[in-house]
């Protein structure tokens, strides 16, 4: 009897690293090309009355894009939050994009959009 308990155990064993070799492998490949990036540039700068268009993200998590889901919040230069960025006169927002997702709960991106003023 102590023999057949050897061998189930050595079965057990196999199966169990094979089962999670195949589990490491299926979780790369679902999750190679998730990101949480920007689209467009990390500062954008615009003359007064110019029209701002949101770039938004791309956020692909577990495979899937969720980019749809992405909250963004605007802050001008006094840090207040606003509705959208004001080209009519000179100011400065922050905005920060972020997702509610098991992957990406703790990450946000942030925009820096300046407009008029000088352009160093």
């Amino acid at each position: 009897m102590g023999r057949r308990k050897k061998k189930v155990s050595k079965v057990f064993i196999i199966f169990f690293i094979v089962g999670a070799l195949f589990g490491i492998g299926a979780s790369y490949l679902v999750t190679r090309n998730d990101c949480f990036v920007l689209n467009g540039s990390k500062e954008i700068i615009l003359e007064i009355n110019d029209t701002y268009i949101e770039q938004g993200v791309k956020v692909v998590s577990f495979g899937k894009d969720i980019s749809k889901n992405t909250k963004i919040t605007i802050y001008d230069i006094n840090d207040d939050k606003v509705d959208s960025i004001d080209t009519s006169s000179e100011n400065e927002y922050t905005v920060i994009y972020n997702i509610e997702n098991l992957k990406y709960a703790n990450y946000k991106l942030i925009r820096k959009v300046k407009v008029g003023g000088s352009h160093e």
